[in-house]
């Protein structure tokens, strides 16, 4: 690809720059990507409790489990890895996965749930309440544990919590027929204050925190490896400006590292130093602020 300079040159620009850029740290794939690759999923020994509390929960039927944390600390990354663990075991296991819950009335989301499992349509709440149950029975019989993971549950409102209870409700004497797990910021301990008797259901609630400066570290160290590299790819001063930043959120640390590759690369060093995760810091303030401020340039037009 050419594109002309301003003094009317043209500059030549490979069209595979991450390739070239990742090669040249020893990388065969991009190791700060935001997609949630459970490959790349470091389980620090909180997220190992957190999982561990959570396949306790689903494994013995107590229904309703929570996940909560702030944005950027990892849980749908945590829900993916559940749903990949899960759907390795058909057998056993019936999981699904609603990526977001954002619907006008609780029909919506009862008709959103059955569409994941497969159930057929029905006219009225109740009819469709009633094809689900037929579902979860029919799974149940057939030794099947239904699993339902529930990101961004803090977008729920009013009568979808109540949903969500009447969920709870098919059970045996003994089982849950359905396990719910609610991944969410903790906004949704403000709505739940509300929803008593929803809030007083979750079996099992756990909380994923930022990360510690070692976890960190070990985070960024452990994707890089995964990705190819065989050295440590950030000095230490890198590190430390990395975790002021990010103040431990994998999310914002990762966003970091990913623009500091193509800086360090194009500034012709071989690690990413303190200088090149500034620069990408103070880029992605001027992005955030030009986007604000379009925010309320469209709000006030």
């Amino acid at each position: 690809m050419a594109v002309k300079a301003a003094a009317g040159g043209t500059i030549k620009i490979s069209t595979k720059v991450e390739e070239t850029v990742l090669d040249s740290f020893g990388l065969k794939e991009q190791p700060f990507a935001s997609s949630p690759n459970p490959r790349y999923l470091y389980v620090s020994d909180h997220h190992k409790a957190v999982l561990g509390k959570t396949i306790y929960g689903i494994t013995g039927r107590q229904g309703l489990l929570s996940i909560t944390g702030g944005f950027g600390e990892g849980k749908t990354t945590i829900a993916r890895h559940l749903l990949a663990m899960f759907m390795d075991e058909p057998e056993g296991y019936t999981i699904r996965y609603l990526v977001n819950p954002k619907f006008s009335t609780d029909v919506q989301l009862l008709r959103a749930i059955c569409a994941e499992f497969g159930v057929e349509m029905k006219r009225s709440k109740q009819e469709q309440l009633a094809a689900l149950l037929e579902y979860l029975t029919e799974q149940y019989t057939q030794n099947k544990n239904v699993i339902l993971l529930l990101d961004e549950a803090q977008l729920l409102i009013g009568a979808q919590f109540e949903l969500i209870k009447q969920m709870l409700n098919f059970e045996t004497s003994t089982e849950k027929l359905i396990q719910v797990v609610l991944f969410a910021t903790h906004d949704i301990w403000l709505k739940l204050a509300h929803k008593k008797q929803v809030l007083s259901r979750i079996y099992v609630k756990s909380m994923l925190d930022s990360f510690g400066e070692k976890e960190l570290r070990d985070m960024i160290a452990f994707r890089t490896s995964v990705a190819g590299s065989k050295r440590d790819l950030l000095t230490d001063g890198a590190y430390d400006e990395l975790y002021r930043y990010s103040q431990g959120s994998p999310r914002t640390a990762l966003k970091a590292c990913y623009n500091a590759l193509p800086i360090a690369y194009f500034s012709k060093s071989d690690e990413i130093t303190i200088e090149h995760i500034m620069e990408a810091e103070r880029e992605l303030r001027e992005e955030e602020a030009r986007k604000i401020k379009e925010e309320e340039v469209r709000k006030d037009g």
